[in-house]
């Protein structure tokens, strides 16, 4: 069973030494259920990893159509006009 713990532990715990606070660390099925109810630590679920996605290579080009502009025009100035 995996563990995470919430105490840190000074000398060996299961073989490791020194284990911080925040440490997965594998350990029996009986000792780890023990701790978890102790409020030592919490389990951690075993997932897959998570999956990528992926663009497609030709979609990485985009291409801007010859009657749309580059960019916006620049917004007009509102208010009154400054003193000359």
């Amino acid at each position: 069973m995996k563990i995470r713990m919430r105490t840190g532990v000074a000398g060996s715990f299961h073989g490791q030494y020194g284990v911080q606070r925040g440490d997965v660390i594998e350990v029996p099925d009986s000792e780890g259920a023990r701790y978890c109810q102790l409020g030592y630590c919490d389990p951690v679920a075993d997932l897959p990893a998570p999956e990528t996605a992926v663009v497609p290579e030709d979609s990485q080009q985009r291409t801007v159509p010859a009657d749309e502009p580059a960019s916006p025009p620049a917004p007009k100035r509102r208010g009154r006009p400054r003193k000359g």
